[in-house]
């Protein structure tokens, strides 16, 4: 069964009837309130509940769908992705208690980092560069 969605419009705001279907479905799955699997209304019976023209509901789930949100399946209908693309996820900021007041001066050249793990930030700079790992780490 497909859920129902309450989707706020705004018919005066510049927003257009896409995006802002986009913008609530995209905010209820990073809240979590739409979970993986979910399985959204049809196009047909969305657009029905919401007044609008159904290409205004293919385009935002077409859209949503690119971003790697949501998964259409001919015949089983269009789901909340069960693997969301890095894209798709939100980073949490976790707080973890006050940063301590350390400072490293990482310039090329710079040697004023006492306590830096160099062998840990070599290795964590070559793989951001995508460079090759040296033979043994």
């Amino acid at each position: 069964m497909a859920l129902h969605l309450s989707v706020p419009l705004s018919r005066n705001s510049g927003e257009s009837l896409t995006s802002q279907i986009q913008r609530f479905i995209k905010q209820e799955i990073q809240r979590g309130t739409l979970h993986p699997g979910t399985r959204l209304p049809p196009s047909r019976s969305l657009a029905v509940d919401l007044k609008v023209s159904r290409s205004v509901v293919v385009e935002a789930y077409a859209q949503l769908a690119a971003e790697g949100y949501l998964e259409a399946v001919r015949g089983a209908g269009t789901r909340v992705r069960s693997h969301l693309s890095r894209e798709a996820v939100v980073p949490v900021l976790l707080d973890e208690g006050p940063v301590p007041p350390m400072r490293w001066d990482l310039r090329p050249g710079s040697d004023n980092a006492p306590g830096l793990p160099r062998r840990e930030w070599l290795t964590a700079y070559q793989r951001a560069l995508g460079a090759p790992r040296p033979p043994g780490t």
